[in-house]
């Protein structure tokens, strides 16, 4: 009997790992604090398994929206090399049967090429409230351009610009 309980929380134990690994396109997040305010958010990106796009370096494992960096002088949409450690699989629209349907790596992969020429001839800015990290990655992954985070700050502060920034609320 001891065995086969041993048996069985090994597998419980595998699966759940396995279930969890990252994979090509999940989105990843780190959470942050903004030093002047002490506001604390979260960073996105999209996790890149292996070396897929001419201007990806062979250590890079990470494509999201940045600040002032040598790879994006203004700010933008760079392939990067991150300590994955730090991360968390972040992909929460996929509870969401819609949004998890719309997940591709041909679409993802699509996605990433565009944003990036966007951004490298400078028509795709980082912006705070309408064009941010969180942005960048719900749009590559699932297509659509959607920030939570803004969303909850935003009426959090009693403010009513949730319409025109796509806030829309998600029972999940």
């Amino acid at each position: 009997m001891k065995i086969l309980i041993l048996i069985f929380v090994t597998l419980h134990l595998v699966n759940g790992a396995a279930e969890g690994e990252l994979q090509y396109g999940d989105i990843i997040s780190v959470s942050k604090t903004c030093g002047c305010t002490g506001f604390t958010y979260k960073h996105y990106g999209i996790y890149l398994d292996k070396n897929r796009f001419d201007k990806q370096g062979a250590d890079d494992n990470i494509f999201h929206f940045t600040g002032l960096k040598k790879k994006a002088i203004l700010g933008g949409c760079i392939f990067d090399k991150i300590n994955i450690q730090n991360y968390e699989k972040d992909n929460y629209l996929d509870k969401i049967e819609n949004y998890r349907k719309k997940v591709s790596i041909e679409e993802i992969t699509k996605r990433i090429n565009e944003k990036y020429e966007h951004c490298r001839k400078k028509k795709d800015v980082w912006e705070a409230f309408s064009n941010n990290c969180e942005h960048l990655a719900n749009y590559i992954r699932y297509g659509e351009k959607i920030s939570l985070q803004v969303c909850g700050l935003l009426k959090q502060s009693g403010r009513v610009y949730i319409l025109l920034l796509n806030c829309q609320l998600f029972d999940m």
